[in-house]
């Protein structure tokens, strides 16, 4: 019986980013660590935020209802790395109050809103939450990163840019496929505003 492949995983990403300098791998990625493996973890971690943050078919909800606590405050989800509401006519931003994320109504001065408010957000996941495809980009662009900071080989620098390329446009056609974009509801200069980094 054939075994299905089955996608990467995080302890995957890690022991490439390993590999790329030439040290063994690891079994486990929790713990106590080598001080290279701890520096890979990071690594992986720092691009899959990055990478995140600019928002993409599989991490991004339009129109998405926050609604207020009993103070009339809406905290953010711990998870969201970017919203903005959606109506022209309110003036609310993200900012922190005591160190907790809040909508903040810049207009009025408070973060007492009250209602409830319709956003875009772009969503933080975890490593094995995210499809193949990107999971292959983050690792690539994470090993350039970290082979360079570690080794800094003009060789290995060059061959890592070229694989993290070849993701990178895997990673974009999938997109392309996943959002279905049209000429004028996507277009980035017609839509700048909901599309700040749209390719």
């Amino acid at each position: 019986m054939t075994v299905p492949t089955a996608v990467m995983t995080k302890l995957d990403a890690v022991n490439a980013l390993l590999g790329s300098i030439g040290q063994s791998p690891v079994n486990t990625i929790t713990g106590p660590l080598p001080s290279d493996a701890a520096r890979a973890v990071l690594n992986v971690d720092t691009c899959l935020r990055d990478v995140l943050s600019k928002g993409w078919s599989f991490n991004t909800d339009t129109d998405y209802l926050l609604n207020p606590d009993v103070n009339g405050e809406i905290l953010i989800p711990d998870n969201a790395l970017w919203v903005d509401p959606v109506s022209q006519a309110d003036d609310f931003v993200m900012r922190w109050e005591q160190n907790v994320p809040k909508l903040y109504d810049r207009r009025n001065r408070t973060f007492e809103i009250g209602r409830v408010a319709e956003c875009n957000i772009i969503w933080g996941f975890n490593f094995e939450e995210i499809p193949q495809a990107a999971r292959s980009y983050i690792t690539a662009r994470a090993g350039r990163i970290f082979q360079t900071n570690i080794v800094g080989s003009r060789l290995l620098y060059e061959y890592t840019q070229e694989v993290e390329r070849e993701q990178y446009a895997a990673f974009k056609r999938m997109e392309k496929r996943s959002k279905r974009y049209n000429l004028i509801g996507d277009d980035p200069t017609a839509q700048r505003h909901y599309n700040p980094t749209r390719f």
